[in-house]
């Protein structure tokens, strides 16, 4: 068996049938019968990173349900029949693989496609269904009066799901916090020891327990689900067919300035460094500031955003301090730009990332990681070095594009809320990509993995902390490392025990880096049917 600890089990005819040749037949029964709810791909596209597309990992079934109840009635399917599910929404934008399973079956989530707006307290709450991605969240709550939006990322085909189970950066990050923090509760189908409405009968074998809705809030009886499900790693516990966040009003416009500084001249990088964290520390107006460093950089390139609700002269004068900061260069690119201001647009700072990666076309292998530095190691010439020289030597046979994006931890960033995602301390966070063909990506992360490592920030137990929607799976042993403490880890994997403790959507291939039970939930899955 894959993933249900059983010391013994006896299938019944009718069972060993359904769990065999007549699985098909019984997942369309589940489906009401309907024929397009059931197939091999269902129209989806290929999951963006090469290893994982539908030529490689081939699921069972792919199920698109239309109710809460149709996602019970097929989790409680394969928990009976020992069968992964793996939850996606669309484009399948994780980069070591958790939207597809082989051998299993593949939810998507085409149908939960609303967005509803309420005015509930003085607060606009976005209510939003579990397979929206951002381009239709952004479009929706942009339409509305008065315009609104949520913090969260700048890809459009990315599911809104996934990002908020990571964590949740974004370009209003360092304004509004990350996507999990505008959380206020969720909706989600999980395993019930016997109690509540049970949305399903289902094949259970001794009735102790079934798949039902809950409502997950703060201040309910499920509010450690709803702590987990906030930056705790998707594809841990359970499916979310709604999320209710509280939205805020769109910026009008965003003023913006780019400065390359030298890999020579360290000096001024590391001012303007230490001049963002003191405008932070200081309560100055709050600016999005990300490093981006090419292949084999001799430079890296800071864009600055500071957005604008109304007026935009708050933004002026700490641009035009940041812009003094520049030096000559002798690259034939341009050392700084002028000051300007455009009409906000939430999927701007994804042209570069566009240009590379093509959503709706075939991709090569696609590597990436994430760490976390503090100011104290960061902020010197050899922590400066350092960045530079993890991007050289990238002449692997193989890699086609390779980057690193060095971002400023701060503002609402840093602000502490009751969910898993931990990382609160100001510092800077990186995101390191590398594609191309064969053994390269993977060669030149691991050597630049390497090279950053004594520079990182690591927990007590020396795990290297990272952004959990860049994870890795090929140089970690497992996913402490993207919780902030061990007490958080131990909330994380308690909420697992209670709402998943068969581990539906345990992922052979990636086990190691899935949230793993407790040892404490052996009593608990001992009452498991």
């Amino acid at each position: 068996m894959w993933f249900i600890a059983v010391a013994s089990l006896v299938f019944k005819p009718a069972l060993a049938e359904i769990c065999g040749d007549g699985l098909l037949n019984e997942l369309r029964a589940r489906l009401g019968g309907a024929e397009n709810a059931i197939g091999d791909v269902l129209g989806m596209p290929s999951p963006i990173n090469a290893p994982f597309a539908t030529e490689h990992i081939k699921p069972l079934a792919v199920v698109a349900p239309k109710s809460a109840g149709e996602i019970a009635s097929i989790l409680g399917l394969a928990a009976e029949c020992n069968i992964p599910v793996a939850v996606r929404s669309n484009h399948g934008h994780s980069y070591i693989g958790q939207s597809t399973v082989q051998d299993g079956i593949v939810v998507h989530m085409a149908s939960f496609q609303d967005v509803q707006i309420e005015h509930i307290d003085g607060e606009w709450i976005a209510s939003v269904g579990g397979g929206v991605n951002h381009g239709h969240l952004y479009d929706t709550l942009s339409e509305h009066t008065p315009p609104l939006t949520v913090p969260a990322g700048a890809c459009r085909s990315v599911g809104l799901s996934g990002l908020i189970q990571g964590g949740g950066y974004g370009l209003l990050a360092v304004n509004h916090g990350l996507t999990c923090d505008r959380v206020v509760s969720a909706d989600v189908v999980v395993w019930q020891p016997g109690s509540g409405e049970s949305l399903v009968t289902g094949l259970n074998r001794s009735g102790q327990g079934q798949y039902s809705l809950v409502h997950a809030t703060e201040r309910n009886e499920h509010a450690e689900l709803l702590f987990a499900l906030r930056g705790g790693l998707g594809g841990n516990y359970g499916v979310v067919t709604r999320w209710q966040l509280r939205a805020v009003a769109k910026p009008s416009n965003v003023t913006q300035l780019s400065i390359w500084f030298p890999a020579s001249l360290p000096g001024p990088m590391i001012k303007v460094m230490k001049w963002l964290r003191q405008n932070d520390a200081s309560g100055g107006t709050p600016l999005w500031a990300q490093f981006w460093f090419p292949r084999n950089a001799k430079g890296a390139q800071l864009r600055v955003m500071c957005h604008c609700w109304g007026s935009c002269e708050p933004c002026v004068l700490p641009l035009s301090v940041l812009r003094s900061f520049h030096v000559s260069s002798t690259s034939d690119r341009e050392s700084v730009s002028s000051i300007s201001v455009l009409d906000f647009d939430p999927f701007r700072s994804s042209e570069a990332w566009s240009s590379t990666f093509s959503v709706t076309q075939g991709r090569p292998d696609m590597r990436v990681f994430s760490m976390y530095f503090d100011d104290a190691t960061l902020l010197k010439d050899e922590g400066i070095a350092v960045l530079f020289s993890a991007m050289q030597n990238a002449s692997h046979a193989g890699i086609s594009e390779l980057f690193m994006q060095l971002d400023f931890h701060a503002g609402a960033m840093t602000r502490k809320h009751n969910t898993a995602f931990g990382h609160r301390e100001p510092g800077w966070f990186n995101q390191v990509y590398a594609t191309g063909t064969g053994v390269g990506p993977s060669r030149w992360s691991k050597r630049a993995w390497s090279t950053l490592l004594p520079f990182a920030r690591a927990t007590t137990g020396t795990e290297i902390m990272g952004y959990g929607n860049y994870i890795d799976s090929d140089k970690r042993e497992s996913p402490r490392g993207f919780f902030a403490s061990d007490a958080d880890y131990a909330r994380v994997q308690n909420a697992k025990c209670a709402y998943n403790p068969q581990e539906v959507f345990k992922i052979p291939r990636l086990a190691h880096m899935q949230v793993p039970l407790p040892a404490t939930c052996h009593a608990t899955r001992a009452l498991l049917p």
